[in-house]
């Protein structure tokens, strides 16, 4: 039985049934197609351990071979154990690559790569900050490599504008200044999420966006009051845009002799004024909205597995011959 696996710690709790993940429901989906789901970090020499999903529960398995690795690993947060992880897996592909991780992770290096995708104006000298934002008029400010919105926040002339912020491990990190797009009228903030991701045959397929707004805050964060729901519902008229833009991005990145092992990505835009979708951010380990909106609606949960199980299937199709 050919195997693949999903990076991810194996020192914490026990996780619940597969049923009740959308990762643990496509590692069963593939296991009845005659492929195994290893979830764990526990490698030696390129093969690799940890739990394979099964009906009801999880069995424990010793190091084997597979065919790639699908790179779910908390790495910011934990890099000296993912970088060890790593490096044991030596010549076995790795979805996404590492230098593409590293690329979205740094939030300039990846706008300075996408220059013509439509980002807002970023800058990383902070003694251009006071001159740049009086010209922007309003900003927010943003640790380079931080990530699910720790340490950012809205900025206004006369502000303080300091040249490193605390970024998702607290730890101290260099600053960059990204001019705001005003959000349409009666919203402090729009926010969309656009999953990208490998279906099955290898083309980049884009999920349903989701949409984050607030009438009171300038972040729009769930965990923050935010509403959620389908962009559609919301911003009819911007569901496609974002979509399109979404798609251009991802096919702006996916280049290198590895990029096919670019299997996912979140986009994250915001809307202006007139509906219009401006992309700020790509994140390489994404989270998606789908999940929120599956606990509140089942309608969304054949949408949210069917997102966990496409890079899966194309990793099988692009190395099941073992030519890598």
């Amino acid at each position: 039985m050919p195997s693949l696996a999903i990076l991810v710690p194996s020192d914490g709790a026990p996780p619940p049934p597969p049923e009740l993940l959308p990762l643990g429901v496509a590692a069963l989906a593939l296991a009845r197609d005659g492929v195994e789901v290893v979830f764990g970090d526990r490698v030696v020499s390129g093969r690799v351990g940890g739990l394979v999903a099964q009906p009801g529960g999880w069995r424990a398995v010793e190091p084997r071979p597979v065919l790639a690795v699908w790179d779910r690993y908390p790495g910011q947060s934990r890099p000296s154990a993912w970088a060890a992880a790593i490096r044991a897996l030596g010549a076995v592909p790795i979805a996404n690559p590492p230098r593409f991780d590293d690329l979205c992770r740094d939030k300039l290096a990846c706008q300075e790569a996408l220059a013509d995708q439509g980002f807002p104006t970023v800058v990383s000298d902070p003694d251009a900050f006071p001159h740049t934002l009086a010209q922007f008029g309003a900003g927010f400010l943003k640790p380079r490599y931080g990530s699910f919105g720790h340490g950012v926040r809205r900025v206004h002339p006369g502000d303080d504008l300091p040249a490193s912020v605390a970024g998702l491990t607290g730890a101290l990190e260099p600053s960059i200044l990204q001019r705001a797009v005003p959000p349409p009228d009666g919203f402090a903030a729009v926010a969309v999420r656009v999953m990208v991701q490998r279906d099955p045959t290898g083309a980049f397929a884009a999920a349903e966006p989701i949409v984050r707004w607030s009438v009171d805050d300038p972040v729009a964060n769930a965990a923050r009051g935010a509403q959620v729901s389908r962009l559609v519902e919301r911003f009819p008229d911007s569901a496609a845009p974002a979509v399109s833009r979404s798609l251009s991005i991802a096919q702006a990145l996916a280049v290198g002799p590895d990029a096919d092992c670019i299997v996912e990505m979140g986009i994250d835009l915001v809307l202006g004024p007139d509906g219009a979708p401006h992309p700020i951010e790509v994140n390489g380990k994404p989270r998606g909205r789908l999940t929120h909106l599956a606990s509140a609606d089942p309608r969304f949960s054949a949408a949210r597995d069917a997102l966990a199980e496409g890079p899966l299937r194309w990793l099988v199709q692009r190395f099941a011959t073992g030519a890598w």
